[in-house]
């Protein structure tokens, strides 16, 4: 895993960014964008997870989720903590377009392909 990314929100808090990996049961596993809001003295806030296989963003907040399949929605519920709008986040949601509009796929061998390319992406983002 690649060491998260911090985006300075506050003198106090910050988004930390990341790329996560879900093992899936065909035997391949995908990246999932993740965000953590928290302070620096390492109190966590929330996450927000971007999924590519299924196209949503999850919201945690101590231990409740919410669901989005919209940028505007999620944004919305985070903003009620106010803590701004993740970095990068627009990009991610377009991948996660331009991803599911590859599949289905002809084999596992292309799916690995894909995710590996998303992965690739992202793994840029988190660096930037």
């Amino acid at each position: 895993m690649q060491r998260p990314l911090e985006k300075q929100v506050s003198d106090e808090f910050n988004w930390f960014m990341g790329v996560q990996e879900m093992p899936h049961t065909s035997g391949i596993s995908y990246p999932v964008f993740e965000w953590s809001f928290g302070a620096k003295d390492g109190i966590k806030g929330g996450t927000l997870r971007a999924w590519p296989f299924q196209g949503i963003l999850v919201f945690e907040v101590r231990g409740e989720e919410e669901k989005f399949d919209s940028i505007k929605i999620a944004l919305k519920s985070i903003n009620e903590y106010g803590w701004g709008e993740p970095p990068h986040i627009n990009e991610v949601l377009q991948d996660i377009l331009e991803t599911k509009s590859k599949f289905p796929v002809r084999d596992i061998e292309e799916a690995k392909q894909v995710f590996k390319e998303l992965r690739q992406k992202w793994q840029t983002l988190v660096a930037s």
